[in-house]
């Protein structure tokens, strides 16, 4: 089963992408791993902003992108695709992730500690949901090539 969430025509959708996903698994994952980089590729620009401090971290409360002042953070955004493993965590078939093992991560995200003064910046969850019509876009296509190669 797939772990995809959509907003519009949600239960004909997953139904549909749950029958697709039955038949064609390494499909599913070929097209859940397209949607994983791109948020992947999403979530590290959002961690690109201009370095030092001042007027603009004043300005860009909880925004994007995230002053850099070492890169750390972003150095370490990485990603888990479906059926793999990576830092120590692994992600069946039919699911992947976006992660960060900057010690700082979390309090960058929820804009606790010495972050929340900026607010949060939900910067992996935003880019799964920013690249969400053309992640579910990515799976459908992959399904729809498999189906049509199987026919």
């Amino acid at each position: 089963m797939a772990n995809i969430f959509v907003t519009h025509n949600t239960p004909e959708i997953i139904s549909r992408i749950n029958r697709l996903a039955e038949l064609f698994p390494k499909a599913l994952d070929k097209g859940l791993g397209k949607w994983v980089l791109r948020a992947n590729r999403l979530a590290k620009y959002y961690l690109s902003g201009e370095g030092g401090t001042g007027v603009w971290e004043r300005h860009n409360i909880g925004g994007y992108p995230v002053p850099v002042r070492t890169g750390h953070l972003r150095r370490l955004q990485n990603y888990i695709l479906p059926g793999r493993s990576k830092s120590g965590v692994s992600m069946r078939h039919g699911q992947g992730a976006l992660i960060d093992t900057a010690a700082y991560a979390e309090s960058v995200s929820e804009g606790t500690g010495t972050h929340s003064r900026y607010g949060k910046r939900r910067f992996q969850v935003d880019a799964i949901q920013n690249s969400h019509e053309a992640g579910i876009a990515d799976v459908m296509d992959a399904l729809r090539a498999a189906r049509a190669a199987a026919q």
